[in-house]
């Protein structure tokens, strides 16, 4: 990662601040710095619980595209905190239960977000289908 700054000067991308496809572009770079060129696409959308959101999707197994995500985070995240990022992949699931749970609770950490639940969730109702 020691390239990092010559390949896409993202501090650069501070003047852009309302122009979300020279973002995504700055994005993209970094992520295909990261992951090794494993982007396969990068896009933009909004959602009302979250706020402007950066998908990224890259070729790469679960655990490649966790350490890629916590890896994006560190590099972007800190610079735009009204943006969540958010990494699909589309290689192996080769992550158990518990490792999941513990990169997702990293990334919740890292990023500031934490989960909602939407005001139809019943809990007692989603407990009793459980037993039966």
């Amino acid at each position: 990662m020691d390239d990092f700054g010559e390949q896409r000067d993202i501090d650069g991308v501070a003047a852009y601040k309302g122009h979300i496809d020279e973002l995504i572009d700055a994005i993209s770079d970094v992520a295909n710095i990261i992951s090794r060129d494993k982007v396969e696409k990068v896009t933009h959308g909004y959602d009302a619980d979250f706020g402007n959101i950066v998908r990224v999707c890259l070729r790469q197994n679960a655990k490649d595209a966790f350490e890629s995500w916590l890896k994006l985070l560190d590099n972007i995240g800190p610079k735009y905190p009204e943006i969540t990022l958010r990494v699909d992949w589309r290689g192996e699931d080769n992550l158990s239960d518990d490792d999941l749970v513990d990169y997702m609770v990293e990334i919740m950490l890292k990023s500031g977000v934490s989960p909602k639940v939407s005001e139809k969730f019943d809990s007692v109702k989603a407990v009793r289908e459980g037993w039966e």
